[in-house]
C-alpha cells in the first residue's frame, strides 16, 4: 500500500518545481483522504489540473522537450530574405547558361563543320569578314545562292565589287532584320520561297552558338525539311581576349531575349519587336546589361 500524503507531496513538488511559484495547498488532512476513495480521486484530479494551470501559465513557466516549441523566425526577415534567394537562384542560371554557351563554343570550335555544298550560303551582319568568307565558300563551288541578311541584292552587288569578289553567286535579297531570331526568321523565309533544302550559315565564331540553336529550334517548328551546314568566321583571332569575353558576355545575356522571342513566335506566330513593349525591354538591356554595343 501507499501513503496518500506522500502522493499529494510528490505532486506539489512537482509543479511547484515546473511552474508553480508555491506550494498548492491540499486542504484537508491524510486522515481524511483515507476515509473516501472518491475523495483522493477527487483530489488527484485537482492536482493534476493544478499541474497543468501552473505549467501553461505559472511565472517560471518551462517547455518540456517534447512540446513544439514557438516559431522564433522573425517575419521581416523571412520578407527581406526572399529577394536575396531569387536574385541567388537568378545569378546560379546566368551562370549554369553561360557555361552551357561556353562548352556548346567550344564544341563548334573542336568539330567545325567542314566546307559542304549547299544551296544557299546565308549570312548573318555583323563583321566585314563574314562576307569574305562567305564569298571564299562561292568561289569554292560550295554555294550558288548568296544572301545577306539586312542587304538587298544592290548593296551586296556594290560590296561585292568593292572588295574585287566572287560574281559567281547569284544574288538574292536578304530582309531586314532587329535581332539574331529575326536573322533566322527572314533565312527560314527564304528558304521557304526558294525552296531550298540545303543551306550553310556564315556568323562570327563567338555568335555562332546562339545563332545556331536558335536556328535549329526555328527549323523543328516551322516544317521544313532542310540540312544546316555551318561555317565559323574566326573574329576571336584578330581581336584581345577582354574584348572577346565581352562579346561573349553578350551573348550570355542575348541568348535570354533570343529565347523569349522563340516563344513568342511560336505562340503568337508574330515578331517579338513588333509589340512596344518588348522593344522597350529590350533598348533598357541594350542600355544597362550589354558592353561594347
Amino acid at each position: 500500500m501507499f501513503d496518500i500524503s506522500e502522493v499529494g507531496k510528490t505532486s506539489m513538488t512537482r509543479c511547484s518545481g515546473v511552474g508553480s511559484a508555491s506550494p498548492i495547498p491540499l486542504g484537508m488532512s491524510a486522515a481524511a483522504l483515507a476515509q473516501s476513495s472518491q475523495t483522493a480521486s477527487e483530489l488527484l484530479t485537482a492536482l493534476s489540473q493544478s499541474c497543468i494551470l501552473s505549467l501553461y501559465f505559472g511565472p517560471s513557466r518551462k517547455w518540456h522537450p517534447t512540446w513544439p516549441k514557438p516559431s522564433t523566425t522573425d517575419p521581416v526577415m523571412a520578407i527581406l530574405k526572399l529577394p536575396f534567394k531569387i536574385l541567388l537562384f537568378a545569378f546560379l542560371l546566368f551562370v549554369l547558361v553561360a557555361a552551357a554557351q561556353l562548352l556548346f563554343y567550344a564544341y563548334l570550335q573542336s568539330t567545325s563543320s567542314l566546307p559542304q555544298k549547299s544551296e544557299l550560303i546565308i549570312v548573318f551582319p555583323g563583321e566585314k569578314e563574314r562576307i569574305d568568307d562567305a564569298l571564299q565558300l562561292v568561289d569554292l563551288g560550295l554555294g550558288k545562292h548568296l544572301a545577306v541578311i539586312n542587304k538587298t541584292k544592290k548593296q551586296l552587288k556594290n560590296e561585292i565589287e568593292k572588295k574585287n569578289g566572287s560574281k559567281k553567286a547569284i544574288l538574292l535579297t536578304g530582309k531586314e532584320s532587329r535581332s539574331t531570331f529575326e536573322d533566322v526568321y527572314q533565312a527560314t523565309q527564304l528558304m521557304r520561297k526558294h525552296d531550298f533544302r540545303t543551306v550553310t550559315l556564315v556568323t562570327a565564331s563567338y555568335h555562332m552558338p546562339r545563332a545556331l540553336l536558335l536556328f535549329k529550334a526555328h527549323l523543328l517548328g516551322s516544317g521544313l525539311d532542310v540540312e544546316l551546314f555551318y561555317h565559323s568566321v574566326k573574329i576571336d583571332r584578330q581581336i584581345s581576349i577582354s574584348i572577346f569575353s565581352g562579346l561573349f558576355y553578350n551573348e550570355v545575356v542575348k541568348m535570354w531575349g533570343s529565347m523569349m522571342e522563340l516563344a513568342g513566335n511560336l505562340v503568337t506566330n508574330r515578331l517579338m519587336y513588333d509589340s512596344s513593349w518588348f522593344d522597350t525591354i529590350s533598348d533598357l538591356a541594350h542600355k544597362y546589361l550589354l558592353i561594347y554595343e
